[in-house]
């Protein structure tokens, strides 16, 4: 199935972070050698520092400008806030898959939507609720969503055949992990996660996904061919087409359209001095205050 890529907040990208955890060692303990010399912490410190310094300096600018400006507007996140936002990315499998690996620390991901949601609050706080919705009624195929897993096949008959041996979950689950030609998701018992009604009919028609959004929860597919002529069953674990149920979905999307207008309003109100000398010749950019990759 062809699955957009899900957004995933990083403040810095993994390989650098990975590496700066290295900088709590003592600053002459080797952190590496090759054959009989030493690489010491001293040096990968000094590394990183000249060719990520900049950076990341003024990413920490952004977010101390993000978190004064939403402390001022009382548009700060609060732990229960942030434990929905975690909870929202962790039902997303690039971020599931990034977490369960270890290379996002689950602490880290908090850290970072601390900053993100009020940086989104920021951006829409002049676009009413009544606007939101709105925008989601005009794009409700990018929102709706199920939470589906599936297996998917060779032939019809294969679809079919299996099918008739599945009585409940735990069946479909037992069975993905040993029928499904989906090398992605078989081991986790063809999880897909969340996807939404626009990205299921990148592969499927219409009438298919409508039936598919029709499905009682733990309802089972009848066999669906894809556009790429592989065969699918489906079992749906939950369903989304409400406003209140993808909110944070649409603050999300309506906010990355405003990020960098919202960053430059708080900047053009600012007094910044880069005080680090490799710095100064760079001004803080139009950039969230956190890498987004798309």
């Amino acid at each position: 199935m062809n699955r957009k890529n899900l957004l995933v907040v990083l403040v810095l990208t993994l390989g650098v972070g990975a590496a700066c955890a290295a900088l709590a060692w003592h600053r002459n303990r080797p952190v590496a050698r090759v054959n009989s010399q030493s690489i010491s912490s001293a040096e990968l410190s000094r590394e990183l520092h000249e060719r990520f310094g900049a950076e990341v300096l003024q990413d920490l600018v952004n977010q101390r400008l993000v978190a004064q400006a939403a402390e001022e507007a009382g548009l700060t996140a609060g732990e229960a806030e942030i434990d929905a936002w975690v909870a929202d990315f962790r039902r997303r499998p690039e971020a599931r898959a990034l977490l369960d690996s270890g290379r996002l620390a689950e602490e880290r991901l908090r850290r970072n939507l601390s900053t993100v949601v009020p940086l989104y609050r920021l951006a829409l706080q002049d676009v009413a609720e009544e606007e939101r919705k709105q925008y989601f009624r005009l794009h409700r195929p990018e929102f709706e969503e199920l939470q589906v897993r599936h297996i998917r096949l060779g032939t019809r008959a294969e679809a079919t055949e299996l099918r008739q041996r599945i009585h409940a979950p735990a069946d479909f689950l037992t069975l993905a992990g040993v029928h499904s030609q989906d090398q992605s998701t078989r081991a986790n018992g063809g999880d897909l996660g969340r996807v939404t009604r626009a990205e299921l009919e990148q592969s499927f028609a219409a009438a298919d996904v409508d039936g598919l959004f029709s499905l009682a929860l733990n309802g089972l597919s009848e066999p669906l061919q894809s556009a790429s002529g592989g065969w699918h069953l489906f079992l749906v674990e939950g369903r989304t087409v409400h406003y209140d149920g993808v909110r944070r979905r649409v603050l999300e999307v309506m906010a990355r359209q405003h990020l960098d207008a919202c960053l430059e309003r708080l900047r053009a109100k600012a007094r910044i001095e880069i005080l680090l000398p490799s710095a100064q010749a760079i001004s803080p950019q139009a950039s969230p205050p956190t890498e987004v990759p798309k």
